[in-house]
């Protein structure tokens, strides 16, 4: 990913106090041993910055050293807004205005990004609006699923220490009988056949239970299926 958009606030006690400026920022292959290529896509009227957004910043251009950041590249970007350089431009015309009259220059540049600074803020007040409404409603719907489902997960709950005594004494035959399976039936074999017949007499126990585990199941897997709108939050 090379390209990003990123935004910085107008410095305080500055002509863009109170703005929001929209930028531009692309790294280059060469990055970082070459600067990455930044422009304003607000309107901004300053005389290191061209109509075309273009920024006249030394450390994005002969000044760069691999070891900067993109935030110390932000910052010096803003500190370029705090103190205008009229006597680098990039724009002449801007530069030779900000040096006849810089309250007339001031007032100009407010004029000029003022409504685009206003615009690009309302369009984001728009989109976190929609966000938020779609958030509110899937939050509701989370709320109506879960009120849904509630009373029924609760009686599944209720229902999970039965199952569990039908499966523990099977359980627990089982996990006792497997030394005794395990040996030799010629060694003692009255024994062998009295511990298969505790495991058939186990096994049946289970059988006959079987069809309450089942419909445990089936009223978890009914339960999920009705609230699957859980997993689309």
């Amino acid at each position: 990913m090379r390209y990003f958009n990123v935004m910085i606030l107008g410095p305080t006690q500055s002509p863009y106090e109170g703005g929001v400026f929209k930028l531009e920022l692309f790294l280059p292959e060469e990055y970082p041993m070459t600067a990455p290529k930044v422009r304003f896509l607000t309107k901004i009227y300053h005389p290191n910055i061209d109509k075309l957004g273009r920024i006249c910043l030394d450390i994005l251009k002969d000044k760069w050293s691999p070891a900067l950041q993109i935030r110390t590249v932000l910052l010096s970007i803003q500190a370029l807004l705090s103190a205008p350089n009229p006597d680098d431009p990039l724009s002449e015309n801007i530069a030779k205005h900000w040096k006849m009259n810089e309250a007339e220059a001031v007032e100009t540049d407010q004029s000029a990004y003022g409504n685009d600074c206003n615009n690009f803020c309302i369009d984001h007040l728009i989109t976190a609006r929609k966000s938020l409404k779609l958030s509110l409603e899937k939050s509701r719907t989370l709320g109506l699923a879960l009120e849904k489902a509630g009373p029924k997960l609760e009686e599944i709950n209720q229902r999970l220490p039965s199952l569990e005594a039908v499966v523990r004494p099977v359980f627990d035959v089982v996990y006792g009988l497997e030394k005794s399976l395990l040996s030799d039936p010629k060694n003692d074999l009255p024994g062998y056949l009295s511990v298969l017949k505790c495991l058939q007499e186990a096994l049946r126990f289970l059988g006959d239970n079987c069809g309450f585990a089942i419909q445990w199941l089936e009223d978890i897997t009914e339960c999920l299926e009705d609230n699957r709108v859980l997993d689309e939050m």
